[in-house]
């Protein structure tokens, strides 16, 4: 799959284009219906959910993802993903990846919010470039760790920031 990789992100294929191709390539006929058993054994992060269905009463909470079109559309519907988050942006729906200003840009439009109004938290320090040359505040959150208490902290103190800005 790794060939096929960038394209699926960004849009440009699908994955029910390049299974022929995928299948000759390591020599043997394979379901594509196990794409969605695999899809849906992304895991939940309860708490991250759950810090997200507490935000949502106050902010808008939403997505900014480097993902295939098809993955995600099965987990906005499995994992119930737009009870907790919108927008849901995802970059092989606008073309883009999370490593240019375009795509954050397109989902502060969808939020109808501006860049100071808005944070964005990712477990990859490259992706936190982009939307920081916005002037988005960034939150770099490890999720092997996942600390809620410390990205709660975290993003606590950029709405405190964000205010006395203001």
């Amino acid at each position: 799959m790794a060939a096929y990789n960038e394209d699926l992100t960004l849009g440009k294929t699908t994955h029910e284009s390049i299974w022929p191709h995928l299948c000759k390539s390591v020599g043997r006929q394979i379901d594509i219906g196990l794409l969605l058993p695999a899809f849906d054994s992304t895991p939940i992060n309860a708490e991250v959910f759950d810090l997200a269905r507490e935000l949502r009463r106050r902010y808008k909470v939403g997505i900014i993802t480097d993902n295939k079109a098809d993955r995600i559309q099965r987990l906005r519907r499995f994992q119930k993903l737009d009870d907790y988050f919108s927008p849901i942006v995802v970059s092989a729906q606008v073309g883009t990846s999370k490593n240019r200003t375009a795509i954050f840009s397109h989902a502060l439009a969808l939020a109808a919010i501006t860049p100071s109004e808005a944070i964005f938290v990712d477990n990859n320090a490259n992706n936190l470039l982009a939307p920081s040359s916005l002037g988005i505040r960034t939150i770099l959150h490890d999720d092997e760790k996942n600390d809620i208490v410390a990205l709660r902290r975290n993003i606590q103190s950029a709405l405190q920031n964000s205010a006395s800005a203001a």
